[in-house]
């Protein structure tokens, strides 16, 4: 996999607070977001520590640490150890100070251009599957699960639960990372790329054993089958077994997991129109 996948370009842009509109990228030195002048993101807002917060990258894997008592939140909540980022993540170092891990394959140019196109390559790869949840949504007058609108929701939700398994020695660290680069490329617009790593993680996925959630010899294949019709509910078709898989146990997700990469991999050899 590494000799195929080719390297994403990073960046750090602030969306809110003084300096809105201010980015920098993110390459083998890390991103040091403060109000000391040295810092690699100096903002002046009230609140912003001199060393608030620190992005850095390692191989593919971008990491948000808080280094400051003022505290930082990540997607609304509130970072008490190293996270990973993926793209589109929200991290805010002070009242009205947001930022964001943006990723492309341009080189150069501003950040709100690059993002916009990269924006709407992910709405052209997900058209379908989103414009069919957003209308199921309105028709029922239900959206509590942000995976019925969009497929950013779904992720969030499948990949949080993987983390959850893999610290619990459920599924080996390989798949949670696997999982994670897929999107990083699918959202970035790398359709070859992105597409071997949806199928890698598929193949994952069929050999693997799942410890306390499936049983004796039952792959996350057939029991992904046996539930195909609440699953296709995952993005699109019916409200209540979105809400079912949502808030359910662990073989839930995990046939929801089966389902989302197996959309991804339908999407991404659909032929371009």
């Amino acid at each position: 996999m590494a000799n195929y996948v080719k390297p994403l370009r990073y960046l750090v842009e602030v969306t809110a607070g003084e300096s809105v509109g201010k980015f920098v990228y993110l390459e083998d030195k890390p991103v040091l977001v403060g109000s000391s002048p040295m810092a690699s993101l100096s903002l002046t807002d009230a609140g912003v520590k001199a060393e608030h917060a620190l992005v850095s990258r390692e191989g593919e894997q971008i990491w948000l640490e808080n280094l400051s008592s003022g505290g930082t939140l990540l997607n609304g909540r509130t970072l008490t150890k190293r996270a990973m980022l993926v793209p589109d993540d929200v991290f805010t170092v002070a009242d009205g100070v947001e930022l964001v891990l943006r990723s492309t394959a341009e080189k150069g140019g501003g950040s709100g251009l690059t993002w916009f196109l990269v924006a709407l390559i992910f709405v052209l790869l997900a058209g379908v599957g989103l414009a069919a949840a957003i209308a199921a949504a309105k028709k029922t007058g239900a959206g509590q699960w942000r995976a019925t609108q969009d497929w950013h929701g779904a992720f969030i939700q499948l990949e949080a639960r993987l983390q959850q398994w893999r610290q619990k020695n459920i599924v080996p660290l390989e798949l949670e990372q696997d999982f994670r680069e897929a999107w990083f490329r699918d959202c970035g617009g790398d359709r070859a790329n992105a597409l071997f790593l949806w199928q890698k993680v598929k193949l994952e996925l069929f050999n693997g054993k799942f410890p306390g959630i499936l049983a004796g010899d039952e792959t996350v294949g057939v029991a992904a089958f046996n539930r195909e019709a609440s699953l296709r509910g995952l993005l699109a078709d019916d409200i209540a077994d979105v809400d079912e898989i949502a808030t359910r146990d662990d073989r839930s997700y995990l046939t929801a997991l089966w389902w989302f990469v197996n959309q991804r991999i339908v999407e991404l050899t659909k032929p371009k129109k």
